[in-house]
């Protein structure tokens, strides 16, 4: 299945699982809320609510400005929100998985659409 994304700001779940099965050193970032998460996540990945962005940014993000870092949500829109948050504040390296945990359960089939 073909999936269109933009590759500046977004990475394709196939992509994703090929970072992950490299294990490759990257930060992994849910930004949903802790109700979604214990539906379905994608691990290891660190629950950081997009609600609490600026609440939480300096524990989970300073000092690690330099880190590859990968942010999902249950479709790709609230993680896009959190990507370009990220760039803004000098995270240069950040991407929003496309079309979130749904299509990455959808193609990998680990968990429920929601």
């Amino acid at each position: 299945m073909h999936d269109p994304h933009d590759a500046d700001w977004e990475i394709s779940v196939q992509q994703l699982d090929e970072l992950l099965k490299a294990g490759a050193d990257f930060d992994l970032i849910d930004c949903r809320g802790a109700d979604e998460r214990a539906l379905t996540s994608i691990e290891p990945s660190r629950l950081v609510p997009l609600p609490q962005f600026e609440t939480l940014y300096e524990d989970a993000f300073a000092g690690r400005e330099d880190r590859r870092t990968i942010v999902y949500c249950r479709a790709g829109v609230r993680s896009l929100d959190f990507a370009r948050r990220l760039r803004a504040r000098g995270v240069a390296d950040v991407k929003s998985v496309a079309g979130g945990i749904n299509r990455w359960n959808q193609t990998f089939g680990d968990g429920p659409q929601y």
